[in-house]
């Protein structure tokens, strides 16, 4: 294998509607998070579902509007997905947040209890900044969603005070002065398949969940996928119905490492926007893997490329990939093989 003489960024994070949506390091588990949780309904939809009924009842679900911004730092965002939302209390409008950390590595992390308490303080300083009166605080209703493929159960503490290094009585002793903060988990991986899939989530909700608890080549994903129709048929006939299928696919494909005759046989009775999606993002695939390839070979033979013109490789076309690779054995530089 030529990979295992160097490395290099690669293509593939760039496949289809997977880019990165975020400044965060490429993760297509991210992109289809993110595109599919982004809007208020669709969020709304989880919130409902996760948070006790005593919660949910105080809130106005109605009006939740999305915040930009991450609070995850830059070197954890290939591991968290986070998404904020600014809302009121039913009674008497007061503001309030709601935070879903989305965790989807298969080993939860066991300090997250302090991560969470770290970043609602820093949506608590962000508001304070934005409302120099204030004179109170927001409520921030902090939820982290573990979902992956390996299936592996929430085991980490839930509340900040578990977490600090005391003998019983020593706890007991100083408990009213330690930070207390816990937060609300929805361990989609406890959830068996039938149940997950009779949520009262919304479409795109729900097969974001599915296809994020399938293992990537798992051959039980097609079936799946199929029984889900109903909710892709909804999702292709909603304005941004084309788009929103498209980063689904792109993910089936990386991540889900679901095979093209599988893609095909899912997205051919959807009709012909669904299988017009899928014959590209099968094409782009194939194209950003000849690209892969032909990097492979440049840097085999001549050595690390500048990441410009990695990008110009992984950015061309079918037609300029097949006149360079052509090119590649009998050319003296880089220069004359992508003349």
């Amino acid at each position: 294998m030529l990979r295992k003489h160097f490395s290099f960024s690669g293509c593939r994070a760039g496949v289809g509607n997977l880019s990165n949506m975020t400044s965060g390091p490429p993760n297509p588990h991210d992109a289809l998070f993110r595109k599919m949780l982004d809007n208020p309904a669709d969020a709304a939809s989880e919130f409902r579902v996760a948070l006790p009924k005593e919660v949910v009842d105080q809130l106005v679900w109605t009006d939740l509007e999305r915040v930009d911004g991450s609070m995850v730092p830059f070197d954890l965002r290939s591991r968290y997905i986070d998404l904020l939302f600014r809302t009121r209390t039913r009674t008497d409008h007061r503001p309030a947040f709601v935070y879903l950390l989305a965790e989807h590595q298969s080993e939860p992390h066991s300090l997250m209890a302090f991560r969470m308490l770290e970043y609602v303080v820093a949506i608590i300083r962000k508001y304070l900044l934005e409302h120099e009166n204030a004179r109170k605080i927001p409520a921030v209703v902090p939820l982290v969603v573990h979902v992956g493929p390996q299936g592996l159960i929430w085991r980490a503490p839930l509340q900040v005070s578990e977490l600090f290094d005391l003998d019983p009585d020593t706890h007991a002793a100083l408990a009213d002065y330690l930070p207390r903060m816990r937060y609300f988990l929805d361990d989609v991986n406890a959830i068996g398949m039938p149940a997950l899939m009779d949520r009262a989530l919304t479409p795109k909700v729900r097969v974001t969940f599915v296809a994020e608890r399938l293992a990537p080549g798992d051959p039980a994903a097609l079936p799946v996928l199929l029984h889900l129709s109903p909710d892709f048929q909804q999702i292709l006939d909603s304005p941004e119905g084309r788009e929103v299928f498209d980063t689904f696919v792109n993910y089936v494909l990386v991540a889900g490492k679901l095979s093209p005759d599988a893609v095909d046989q899912f997205a051919d009775p959807l009709g012909p926007i669904a299988k017009e999606v899928t014959v590209t993002a099968l094409e782009t695939l194939q194209a950003r893997g000849r690209a892969e390839l032909l990097v492979e070979l440049l840097v085999e033979r001549f050595g690390p490329l500048d990441a410009s013109l990695e990008r110009v490789v992984c950015d061309a076309d079918a037609e300029q990939l097949k006149l360079w690779s052509s090119r590649i054995l009998t050319a003296d530089s880089v220069d004359e093989v992508l003349a």
